[in-house]
């Protein structure tokens, strides 16, 4: 048993007048040393405890143990305090602050000396991506079409994933060639999965990372790399990502990851109205946040308009967006009908009257302009999306949604509670909007709302959920 002292220093006894004591605020302060010779010594797995100190009243101890059965470079450290006669703690309340400083170790690593176990480096990590002793080689495409050589082990990759093994050993393709093509495939993520397979250690430094990295071991079964990448989203999450977030965890049916986008969502649904990534959000995943009984929402309205706004969104005039010069004049012409559009979300009922002439053209397309060119610059638009913003979506997170805006708008539409909203506000923004209300199934929903305002002395006239307010969404503290 190692030799066991206590030395105190530092230690402000208060007197009564509140003077010779270290009091901040009405907090006392005290300091201890405990100095514990031969620590290589000191027995494994058992409790140690210190002799006891005074402070405050009453005597306290310090008790750790070295190691633990399961961990044997574990050190947990523990404050106690003595009932020094019985019954005499019964009633006392104290709230401590324990700061504990370990002094003079001789490894990061805690060294426990004779009874520590070795550090056993993995043998097979010199082997990643190494043509030594090579009987397998990917031949890995990315989205560029850029090329790159990957060496591997049959033998290692067919014991650490079941796809692997069924491609190796079943007589498909594959067991037959000394190399195999992988399409669309991120190199650095490809790298990161064989470091996993031949070291079980994985580094995520981005979203990104993440993103490729989990679509590869979802791919090749390969779990403990796909449960870290859904755990990192998690941990990363916030309003600029989630919504891209909560669209990977729907596509690779991950429901933890899906209910805490959710939560997220419910508990900020106010603030993320605002957000610009709204705008990028899939409209399943707009769908699931709308559909959400539980929402932190203080105006239905807002949502309508966040769901017009939406469908009139075109990222090819995002600012944010790198363009190149030869595209200046169409940037500038979808700026105005940009910027035409915002104002026409905000106030749905100020569109021109001339759509009302041709409803069947303004359908094909949201971005509201008096240019007769209009069906031009939609489709200028869409090359530009295609062309230019490509490269750029690559390393982005998440990338911005890119499908048919209107055939999404009647479904989230849907989603929105007409029948709160104030009377005047159907009448004026809602009903008072064409476009809008040529959309697929608007007009019995301006109905039911006109029903719900007029039969109010009916609680059962219309029924829906969407005649029900939206209930707050508490936020559970661990």
């Amino acid at each position: 048993m190692a030799h066991l002292t206590l030395n105190k220093y530092n230690c402000n006894e208060p007197t009564q007048s509140g003077q010779g004591g270290n009091t901040l605020g009405g907090v006392l302060t005290y300091s201890y040393r405990w100095k514990i010779t031969n620590w290589s010594e000191v027995q494994p797995f058992m409790e140690h405890t210190s002799p006891s100190f005074g402070a405050d009243g009453l005597q306290w101890v310090f008790k750790f143990y070295k190691g633990r059965q399961k961990n044997p470079q574990a050190l947990s450290l523990y404050l106690g305090i003595l009932e020094t006669t019985p019954g005499c703690l019964r009633g006392i309340r104290k709230k401590v602050g324990i700061i504990f400083v370990l002094e003079n170790l001789r490894t990061r690593g805690m060294d426990f000396g004779k009874n520590a176990q070795p550090i056993i480096n993995n043998p097979f990590d010199k082997l990643v991506n190494s043509p030594r002793f090579s009987d397998i080689k990917f031949r890995v495409i990315d989205s560029k079409s850029r090329e790159k050589l990957f060496y591997a082990h049959k033998g290692i990759l067919a014991s650490s994933s079941s796809v692997f093994e069924a491609m190796l050993t079943n007589g498909m393709k594959e067991t037959f060639e000394d190399e195999i093509q992988l399409c669309q495939t991120n190199h650095s993520a490809f790298l990161s999965l064989l470091k996993f397979i031949y070291t079980f250690k994985v580094n995520i430094t981005s979203l990104c990372d993440a993103e490729n990295l989990l679509a590869l071991a979802d791919r090749f079964a390969i779990v403990p790399v796909r449960e870290e990448c859904l755990r990192y989203f998690r941990l990363e999450l916030n309003y600029d990502n989630v919504w891209g977030i909560w669209a990977i965890a729907e596509k690779y049916s991950c429901t933890k990851t899906s209910t805490t986008c959710r939560d997220f969502v419910a508990l900020n649904l106010d603030t993320l109205l605002d957000k610009q990534s709204t705008l990028h959000a899939d409209p399943n995943i707009l769908r699931l946040a709308l559909e959400n009984d539980e929402a932190n929402s203080n105006s239905e309205e807002k949502i309508y308009e966040l769901v017009v706004r939406w469908a009139n969104y075109s990222y090819s005039s995002d600012t944010s967006s790198p363009k190149n010069s030869t595209n200046t004049q169409v940037d500038s012409l979808s700026t105005t009908s940009s910027q035409s559009s915002s104002s026409t979300a905000s106030m749905p009922s100020e569109l021109p009257e001339s759509l009302n002439e041709n409803l069947e053209d303004s359908i094909n397309y949201l971005i509201i302009t008096d240019n007769s060119d209009t069906g031009t610059l939609n489709e200028l638009n869409k090359e530009i999306d295609v062309e230019n913003d490509e490269e750029y979506d690559i390393d982005k997170f998440p990338k911005p949604w890119r499908g048919d805006r209107l055939a999404a708008l009647p479904s989230l539409l849907n989603c929105v509670r007409f029948p709160i909203m104030k009377k005047q506000y159907i009448c004026e923004k809602v009903d008072g909007n064409p476009t809008i209300m040529a959309t697929d199934g608007m007009k019995d929903l301006v109905i039911e709302a006109y029903r719900h305002h007029l039969m109010l002395e009916l609680p059962s006239s219309v029924a829906s959920n969407r005649v029900n307010h939206r209930r707050r969404k508490m936020k559970i503290i661990d």
